[in-house]
């Protein structure tokens, strides 16, 4: 699993997990966004999307980004465009 919470997005906490080694050479899950979003969320949801890729394909490992935000808000464009400027150089590795 590697982890990656980064500052930059203007929210408290955010973080970027990727459960296990990625198959295939990549990893796949999407961005949750929920107010008390935590580390240990992002984790389980990031392991729910390996066990859903490895049922039904592709064949890539599971993944899973969150930001502690509530989705409400009419900023929550703006932080999700900060979220993805800062983890879009991550992402070709997974």
């Amino acid at each position: 699993m590697s982890s990656f919470c980064p500052e930059a997005s203007g929210v408290s906490e955010s973080h970027l997990t990727v459960y296990k080694t990625p198959r295939g050479g990549a990893a796949g899950g999407g961005t949750r966004i929920r107010k008390g979003l935590d580390m240990n969320e992002v984790l389980s949801l990031a392991k729910t999307m390996e066990v859903k890729f490895t049922v039904s394909g592709p064949a890539i490992g599971g993944a899973k980004s969150g930001i502690n935000f509530d989705p409400n808000v009419p900023r929550k464009r703006g932080v999700l465009e900060r979220w993805y400027k800062v983890v879009s150089p991550l992402l070709k590795y997974y």
